[in-house]
């Protein structure tokens, strides 16, 4: 049986935590700053940089290879991170590419505002996103990993 351990005093929890948090607020303040305002929008949406679900799941593989290098646990997170951004990367990028067709398609004036919320073109992610994301929880699980294992 496996003992229980307080969530907020793993690492793993840490790593990903901040790395998501991280890539989150600086997409937040440069979409702010690129459209020179501070919308609810820019917390919420979806696409743009870094990509949050490859800090994440990046933060993920990266600190259990540090606690265990290659292990069962390690492969099967590893996949789960290669779908998860091939999908941020992928299938988002297809959708966003299909928006931009939809709203040339449908004119403005007939688009009601709940219909141009919809219509956003920024739910995919480059590879430049998806690569500062990669590093984003890459630099996180390593500066966590040596907070809890070298103090």
């Amino acid at each position: 049986m496996v003992a229980e351990q307080n969530i907020f005093s793993t690492g793993l929890f840490w790593a990903v935590f901040i790395s998501f948090a991280l890539a989150e607020t600086i997409k937040f303040v440069t979409k702010s700053i690129k459209e020179g305002k501070i919308s609810i929008h820019n917390i919420f949406g979806l696409g743009g940089m870094p990509s949050s679900h490859s800090a994440s799941v990046t933060s993920v593989v990266t600190y259990i290879f540090l606690l265990q290098g290659f292990s069962t646990l390690f492969a099967v997170a590893f996949v789960f991170a290669v779908i998860t951004i091939n999908d941020a990367m992928g299938v988002r990028l297809v959708t966003g590419i299909q928006n931009r067709i939809l709203k040339r398609i449908v004119p403005e004036k007939n688009r009601s505002k709940r219909t141009s919320r919809k219509l956003d073109s920024l739910v995919g992610h480059t590879p430049v996103e998806v690569f500062v994301g990669l590093a984003i929880g890459m630099l996180v699980s390593l500066v966590v990993y040596y907070f809890f294992f070298i103090f």
